[in-house]
């Protein structure tokens, strides 16, 4: 690494760790003036030791401080970003705000829901924080006619953002924090009123106005049905539009990059508008102009496309080449790439959590790192054949760079999408191309449905290519557990495997080897501490009852009836957990039904359920006169309740002995209120799942 031409590359490998550590000081709440103090003195020490230690032999003193100095700056801007949220703490009181509308407003089953920025409230209009609501309007008229920019008036109590607390579950609560979201309320019609339209971004807004028009003029030239809402995701950013079997589609073919407007796109932008402005390269002024006009093409185009995550980065990327390419300084890729990194984490260190982020960085360094020389494999004459070679090349690069991240996060693998590639990323070029030619001549009465009626039969054969993938063979690798260390496991062997191929470096074979083995090992201790679970879950899903008992890889879950068939939330409840776990589920058992078990370390009869030595009675809403029919008591250590309805404290202790008490998720918030009450009372110990969070217990 030539690390005299890529100053950014060494600022952004201390700025990260900065921002990561900034991120788990905010845990600890230890204040930001200690890391101010100690910035501040290194920034004096750092030019001290410049001006007293002049010389080459001690020039090294000045890059520690330096890059110290940059490492606690990232750990500053991070905790301060981190504080800012963590100040706003609100009263539980209902009070009236006043918020603008700042993203496109989106129509689900049940509501409207939108993200709003408060500027006010309507006791303290000065002095409150700005912060970010999450907000569902119950839908009408009135509510499905927002738009960005609109100002309401609304009464609420405000919840702040939390997740569940299920095992493994997705990280929401820091999804919605890292959008600078940190409350969510539901309005209905009464709670809520429109004040006016006055956006504060002026841009932006006209912006997207201008989307929702070319949106309209998209559906009318749509020829085939569902290539719209495909359309609508490639060309403009809109994917609300996007049902989820066609989103599975695209996953399982390895194009799902296809639908994010990201640097695919942003590149076709600027490969057109390039070509068209190359006659301006004829002086400097030429030159200055031309590069002013490429910035302003590809910043339009993201402003048009709703300036999404992906598309700031992919525009912010490409505007550090644009700049260092116009100007013809000497320039490095892997700097102009890291340069565009620290910029955008300058503005927005969480930028840092953001799968889009990691997932583009990675996929442009794995570009620029290793197309040459996988491309360089094979010598191909035939210019088409080498045309084919190339994209799969590019194919190959990036997935190999992105693959560990993705299957963290998506635990899947598409095995064709080599193949898909082929096919997938030209004709996405031809629709981007033509996609762009519509926008520009979507005023022009027929051309525009010329032009608009080509974009949707590529969509078309786009979506037949798509499709056609799910019916292969083993088109997928699915459950895949790639836990953070073994990301960089993967990664480091990748590192080693790439300098020993190409650049012959022999002695790095004994890490190579070393590396493998921690990774088999790893994967041993995995599958026998799976092998070796004993564990009950009992998971925070509102309104449901679900327990699950995990005996080695196989496991039990007793739910309630509409949980059973509802495949959709077992996934989000189940699936992360179960992946880490390595869990099949074995048998699956409505819990107002007579249930019989007998397995190994578990027996379940009725309402009775023996795991591991531990005796659990389940109190449904059906139990009470089941309970009052025993002449004795029963000894049990754990009572779970569920159901609806209330029950008598004292005609449980009749009936059963027990340690503790532990609410499921079903029972309804008064109930839990009440239970908690009494428990407290009498000294027993109790669990609410709804507040506490899945209750978990290795046994």
């Amino acid at each position: 690494m030539q690390w005299s031409v890529r100053p950014f590359v060494r600022i952004v490998l201390f700025y990260i760790p900065g921002i990561l550590l900034g991120n788990i000081l905010d845990n600890f709440d230890i204040g930001i003036y200690p890391i101010l103090t100690l910035f501040s003195i290194l920034i004096i020490g750092g030019f001290a030791i410049a001006r007293w230690f002049s010389s080459y032999k001690k020039g090294w003193w000045t890059g520690v401080f330096f890059f110290t100095s940059i490492f606690l700056f990232g750990v500053f801007n991070s905790y301060n970003i981190a504080g800012d949220l963590a100040k706003v703490n609100l009263s539980k009181n209902t009070d009236i705000y006043i918020g603008e509308i700042v993203n496109d407003p989106i129509q689900t089953k049940k509501s409207i829901r939108l993200e709003l920025a408060t500027i006010g409230s309507g006791q303290q209009y000065d002095s409150i924080s700005r912060f970010k609501v999450l907000a569902y309007l119950e839908k009408s008229p009135e509510s499905s006619a927002l738009v960005y920019g609109d100002k309401l008036v609304f009464e609420s109590s405000l919840n702040k953002t939390k997740n569940s607390g299920n095992p493994d579950e997705f990280d929401y609560a820091g999804f919605l924090a890292f959008k600078g979201i940190v409350y969510t309320t539901y309005l209905n019609e009464k709670q809520w009123s429109f004040l006016l339209h006055s956006p504060s971004n002026k841009l932006i807004a006209f912006a997207k106005r201008l989307r929702h028009s070319l949106l309209i003029k998209l559906k009318e030239v749509s020829i085939f049905n569902n290539t719209y809402e495909v359309s609508a995701a490639i060309l403009l950013g809109y994917d609300v539009l996007m049902d989820a079997e066609t989103e599975q589609s695209f996953v399982s073919a390895g194009a799902m990059h296809i639908l994010c407007v990201s640097g695919l796109h942003v590149g076709v932008v600027f490969m057109i508008i390039s070509l068209l402005l190359n006659f301006l390269k004829i002086n400097k002024l030429g030159n200055f102009i031309r590069i002013v006009l490429l910035l302003a093409a590809v910043w339009s185009y993201a402003l048009l496309t709703g300036m999404s995550p992906s598309i700031q980065r992919a525009s912010v990327m490409i505007s550090f080449f644009i700049i260092g390419e116009g100007f013809s300084r000497l320039k490095d890729n892997y700097n102009t790439l890291a340069a565009s990194a620290f910029v955008m984490l300058l503005v927005n260190p969480n930028l840092i959590y953001g799968v889009g982020f990691q997932l583009s960085y990675a996929a442009v360094i794995g570009i620029i790192s290793l197309y040459r020389p996988v491309y360089n494999l094979f010598y191909v004459k035939n210019k088409v054949l080498d045309y084919l070679w190339s994209i799969t090349a590019v194919s190959f690069a990036a997935t190999l760079a992105t693959f560990p991240i993705a299957t963290h996060y998506f635990h899947y693998f598409p095995t064709y999408f080599w193949l898909t590639n082929l096919f997938i990323i030209p004709l996405s070029f031809l629709i981007i191309m033509i996609g762009f030619v519509f926008i520009i001549v979507s005023w022009v009465p027929y051309l525009s449905v010329l032009v608009g009626g080509a974009t949707s039969v590529l969509v078309f054969m786009l979506n037949q290519i798509v499709d056609l993938v799910k019916w292969f063979p083993f088109h997928g690798f699915d459950n895949i557990y790639m836990p953070v260390i073994k990301i960089i496991m993967v990664y480091s062997i990748m590192v080693l495997i790439f300098h020993l191929f190409f650049f012959k470096k022999i002695k790095l074979l004994k890490y190579l080897v070393f590396i493998v083995l921690a990774i088999l090992v790893f994967n041993t201790v995995e599958k026998y501490n799976r092998l070796k679970q004993r564990e009950l879950f009992i998971y925070n899903v509102k309104n449901h009852d679900v327990l699950e008992f995990a005996e080695g890889r196989k496991s039990y879950i007793i739910s309630d009836s509409i949980f059973l068939v509802d495949e959709k939330l077992q996934s989000f409840t189940l699936k992360e957990n179960h992946i880490k776990k390595g869990l099949r589920i074995c048998s699956h058992m409505d819990i107002n039904k007579y249930n019989v078990v007998e397995e190994v370390g578990l027996l379940v009869d009725g309402n009775f359920i023996e795991f591991q030595n531990m005796k659990y009675f389940i109190l449904k809403s059906n139990d009470s006169l089941f309970i009052s029919n025993y002449n004795k008591r029963l000894e049990v250590d754990v009572v779970i309740i569920a159901g609806r309805e209330s029950f008598d404290m004292e005609k449980l202790e009749d009936c059963l002995m027990f340690n503790k008490i532990i609410i499921s998720s079903s029972v309804p918030y008064w109930k839990q209120k009440l239970i908690l009450k009494n428990c407290k009372e009498v000294g027993i110990k109790c669990f609410s799942v709804l507040d506490d969070g899945a209750f978990v217990e290795g046994l």
